[in-house]
């Protein structure tokens, strides 16, 4: 068991630990970011006693738009997850947020973050509202180190960019 507290800083957590990035469709305003961020919290120190895992990070980040949940330790076990999807599922229904079901893509479009559903991202690259210059967010990164390296790129350096090409030369 580690008595250390569940830190609040990703920083405070090495590359290594495990990544859970949770898109938040609608954006969480403060009040929503604070209860969210204090539940995990609660939930991370109680895996922590359990020793699940030895220590956590819990950090909203890109105006509300995802909440990302690091851990070190071995990996998390089926019902541990359930735990945090049970969490996440409370949090969404007390908030009017898709934190479970959200749209799997998080870009920036004319500079305003939106989740897109494939072929939402497909039409707005045809329409030209959307392209290689454009960001996005990671929602896949499994592990710190990963979102330190591209959690935000440009769409040409992103894991969307084949799909951004497709769309492209689509006709």
């Amino acid at each position: 068991m580690n008595d250390a507290p569940v830190a609040t800083a990703l920083s405070a957590l090495p590359d290594h630990a495990a990544l859970r990035v949770v898109p938040a469709c609608p954006a969480l305003d403060a009040a929503a970011a604070a209860d969210a961020s204090a539940a995990m919290v609660k939930l991370f120190s109680q895996f922590q006693r359990e020793g699940r895992c030895q220590s956590a990070a819990i950090e909203v980040l890109g105006d509300g738009h995802l909440l990302l949940l690091a851990w070190l330790g071995p990996a998390l076990s089926g019902c541990s997850h359930d735990k945090i999807n049970h969490l996440l599922q409370h949090l969404g229904q007390r908030h009017g947020r898709r934190l479970l079901d959200a749209p799997p893509l998080v870009v920036e479009v004319e500079g305003v973050i939106q989740h897109l559903s494939h072929a939402e991202f497909k039409d707005l690259v045809r329409q030209g509202r959307l392209g290689s210059h454009d960001y996005a967010w990671d929602s896949m990164a499994s592990t710190l180190g990963d979102w330190r390296l591209a959690g935000r790129r440009p769409l040409a350096e992103h894991w969307l960019s084949p799909l951004l090409q497709r769309a492209l030369s689509a006709p």
